[in-house]
Order: structure tokens, then C-alpha cells, then sequence
């Protein structure tokens, strides 16, 4: 029986099902193998062409491999990475006492051995870039002298330039802010992953809770909301325009369960609900938030309604009734659940607030807070300082625990022997401002609480004057005594 061509080695987890492999239509992450500041979403589409760095690549080589597994881009194709016979790290010659030195040594291009020519030809023959690069190290005169530190930086330079291994990886809420702090910091309000975890933990995020939310990231925070409550609760989404920013939801690649939990309402129509319940409302101007806010293409197409939607609902429904049409099922379904949605924010009492937008919060602050039940956790994050201690002034009073804070985070480089922080770093984390609300005091509470205070105040006059007096009698009779 003759012998099968070996297959490419791909690990598959065990209990292997769909959720494990890639598929078309899923969103993933791809990055370089050696070069992880050059890392992008791509959605898995058939004929798609994409591009990071240098390489260009088509994406649907990647279906039905598992997350995780690493690819070489031959002409654009990736194929399966099958695990060299030969690891380049192993190159690295080190010894028990290390006296070599780079004191002598000269950079230049005479000390390879190998031509330009000469590598590329070995490239069109089919060899493995793990021997190309081992032969280049042969061809190096100079790469056994150099001290063992050097030979790892030398090694980490020809794979960055010879090698093209991508990585697919399943996208987290870690691997998306990665990606989007590295290449589009704005559309994430420059928010820094620490940032992100102290927002959550101070609005108090749990499952099955209730969370009122309003943020310009492209659904950055609403992503990191949902993936945390776990398919239970409730989080509403308040938001510009006909649709609210989803764009990373939709690269989370959420099952039907934990989407459940996403509903969203209009800030106009929100305004609109706030001005019925509490009979006050706050003026929006949508042009200085159509200015600042950045969300991508959903984003962009949403801003272009939002001037329509400004100019509220009583001129929208006079058009339907003016001109009446037939309403598709879907249309009604949408119209349903919105008046459920208005319902829930009617009924109020939310378990958090969270906000996060690039202009003035202060308006949407005193919008939405109303809605959020007392002794619960409020969040506000925005990159500049002057702009919360406005908000805290407006809040100091009629909430307690206020507080506003700023991290710091610093990379660390671990490597043997080489441990030491980066000396460049990304100081922009923003600021948050949180707290806690108070319960409304009743019309009758002010009343009780006004009379204790009087009577504390009236028997406090009578023991002082009492105290006057006595210290007035005393003397008296002390002169009467000794007369």
C-alpha cells in the first residue's frame, strides 16, 4: 500500500464543533506572527482581498481552520503553517560565560557571504523561510562573535523580513481595543484597556443587571458591556440617529443569546420620554455632536439622519398621516419593540450609567441620570480633565462619592536577563468620573426633616440661655456668701 502524502499539520481542540473553526461570514483577527503592532479586523469573505504591512492576502484560505492557527502567505494563498524540521530560535549560540563582545565588530554588507540574488532564488525554489534564514546565519561571518543578546536581536531583523506567517485569532474585547488604540485611537475616545476595565468595575457591571448607556466608539464599550453580562439583563443603548453604532458587536461575533440583551432607544425620542416623566428636558444640539463624533461607516451613515431626526416626531408623524403607507412585518416588529423599549425606560430604576463620549457629557448627564434608580453607580469618561470637573460641579449635591481619577499603566519588556520597562509609552488614559446617585426626598421628608431641624435649633437656644444665665447667677451668689 503505497504511502499518502503527509497532511498539513493543524491542531484541532478537542470537543471540536463549529464555534471552534472559522467560517465565512465570521469576523477575525489577523496579526503578524513576528510583528504584533500590525494587527487588523477582517471579516472572512469569499474572493476578499486584503492587505497588512507588505503582505497582501486572501482570508477565505483560513476557513475551516480552528482560531489560533498560523498561516503562510504564498502569492497571496495562505496555507496551513506546517512545523518546521528547523526552529530558528535554536540558532542562537549561547555559552556558560559569556566573554564576546561587540566591541570589534563592523556593520556591513561584505560580512554575508549570501547575494540579494541568491536568497531569492532559494525563496522561488520552495525552500521554508526557517532555512533561508538559517542559511544566511551560515553565510554571516560575523554572527558567531557577536554576544548572545545581538544574535536574538540579528534573528528577530531576518524574521521580520523574510518570514510571513499571519495569525487568525478569535476576536476578544482585548484583541479589538488592541487593534483600534494602534490604528484608529479616536474612534475608541483614546481610551486605554486599563481605562476600560476601571469603568467597568465602577459602574458595578454584573449579569442580569440593567444598564442605561451612551457612548461614540463605535460600540466599543457597549461590545465590552454585553460580552461581561453574558447573554442576561438588560443593556439600553441611547444613541444618534435612525441606528446605534454597532460596528465592533458585530466583529464580537455574538450568539443569538448574549445579543439578547441589546436594546436601544433615540436621544431625541429619549429627551422627548424625559421632558413626559419629569416635565424638563435639556437642549442637543446635534451639530456639535455630528462634529466630534467618529464611528466608522455605520457611524457616518447615521450622522448624515441625525439633522433629520433633530427636528423631532411630531413633524415625521404629520408626514405618515399626510401620506399613509403599508408597513412591512419587519417595520412592525421594529415599531413594537421600540415602544417596549420606552416602556422599560419609563418604568426607570437602572442599575448603572455608563458615558462615554467626545463631546460635553454635562447635557447627556443631565438627561439620563434621572433614569437611574437611587444608591446606583454612574460612570462619565472623557480624555480631558476641564470637561468632568464641570459635570462634578454640577453633581456635587445631589450625588455622593464623586470622584475623579486618572490611571497609569507602563509596559514592561520580560525577557531573560532583559527585563526592563519600554522607553516609550502612551501616557493619554483619559479621565473618569464616578459615583453614586441619592434617593429624591419627598415633599413630606423635607417637611419632617425641616421641623426636627427647628426643634434641634430651639431647644439648643434654651440650653445656651440656660447656661448664660446660670454662669450670670453664680457669681451673685458667691458675693452674697462671702459678705
Amino acid at each position: 500500500m503505497a504511502a499518502s502524502a503527509p497532511a498539513p499539520a493543524v491542531v484541532v481542540a478537542q470537543g471540536d464543533d463549529d464555534e471552534c473553526l472559522i467560517k465565512f461570514g465570521d469576523y477575525v483577527i489577523v496579526s503578524h506572527k513576528d510583528n504584533l503592532d500590525h494587527i487588523k479586523v477582517v471579516q472572512v469573505t469569499p474572493k476578499r482581498r486584503d492587505r497588512l504591512g507588505k503582505l497582501t492576502f486572501h482570508i477565505e484560505g483560513a476557513v475551516g481552520h480552528p482560531y489560533g492557527s498560523t498561516f503562510e502567505v504564498d502569492r497571496g494563498r495562505m496555507k496551513a503553517k506546517v512545523p518546521a524540521t528547523q526552529q530558528v530560535d535554536g540558532l542562537i549560540k549561547g555559552q556558560e560565560k559569556e566573554d564576546r563582545t561587540n566591541q570589534h565588530l563592523v556593520d556591513s554588507h561584505s560580512h554575508q557571504k549570501l547575494s540579494a540574488s541568491q536568497i531569492h532564488e532559494m525563496k522561488q525554489e520552495g525552500k521554508s523561510r526557517e532555512e533561508v534564514i538559517a542559511k544566511i546565519v551560515k553565510g554571516s561571518e560575523t554572527f558567531s562573535k557577536k554576544t548572545e543578546f545581538s544574535q536574538a536581536k540579528y534573528l528577530d531583523r531576518k524574521k521580520r523580513l523574510h518570514m510571513k506567517d499571519l495569525v487568525v485569532m478569535r476576536p476578544s474585547i482585548r484583541l479589538l481595543w488592541e487593534t483600534h488604540f494602534i490604528n484608529f485611537p479616536r474612534k475608541i475616545c483614546y481610551i486605554r484597556n486599563d481605562t476600560l476595565a476601571m469603568m467597568l468595575m465602577r459602574c458595578n457591571l454584573r449579569s442580569g443587571g440593567n444598564y442605561l448607556v451612551f457612548e461614540t466608539t463605535s460600540g466599543f464599550i457597549t461590545a465590552a458591556m454585553a460580552e461581561r453580562m453574558g447573554g442576561r439583563g438588560t443593556l439600553m443603548q441611547v444613541h444618534m440617529g435612525n441606528q446605534p453604532p454597532r460596528g465592533m458587536v458585530n466583529m464580537m461575533n455574538f450568539s443569538a443569546e448574549e445579543k439578547s440583551v441589546l436594546k436601544n432607544y433615540n436621544l431625541y425620542a429619549f429627551n422627548s420620554l424625559a421632558q413626559e416623566l419629569f416635565g424638563t428636558s435639556v437642549s442637543v444640539s446635534a451639530e456639535d455632536m455630528e462634529t466630534t463624533q467618529d464611528t466608522g461607516e455605520e457611524g457616518e451613515q447615521e450622522e448624515r439622519k441625525a439633522s433629520d431626526m433633530a427636528d423631532g416626531t411630531e413633524q415625521g408623524e404629520s408626514a405618515a398621516d399626510e401620506e399613509p403607507r403599508q408597513l412591512t412585518d419587519k417595520q412592525l416588529a421594529v415599531r413594537h419593540q421600540m415602544e417596549l423599549n420606552k416602556q422599560q425606560l419609563s418604568l426607570g430604576g437602572f442599575d448603572g450609567l455608563v458615558i462615554c463620549a467626545h463631546f460635553h457629557p454635562l447635557p447627556l448627564i443631565k438627561l439620563m441620570l434621572k433614569f437611574v434608580g437611587p444608591s446606583r453607580p454612574f460612570v462619565v469618561y472623557h480624555q480631558h480633565h476641564e470637561v468632568l470637573v464641570d459635570c462634578f460641579q454640577y453633581l456635587r449635591g445631589i450625588t455622593t462619592n464623586l470622584a475623579i481619577t486618572s490611571s497609569f499603566m507602563r509596559e514592561l519588556q520580560v525577557l531573560p536577563q532583559r527585563t526592563h520597562p519600554f522607553n516609550m509609552t502612551n501616557p493619554c488614559s483619559g479621565y473618569l468620573l464616578w459615583g453614586t446617585t441619592l434617593a429624591p426626598l419627598s415633599e413630606l421628608t423635607l417637611r419632617h426633616l425641616s421641623s426636627d431641624k427647628g426643634e434641634a435649633a430651639t431647644k439648643q437656644a434654651t440650653a445656651s440661655d440656660s447656661d448664660q444665665q446660670a454662669d450670670v447667677q453664680e457669681p451673685v451668689a458667691k458675693r452674697e456668701k462671702s459678705s
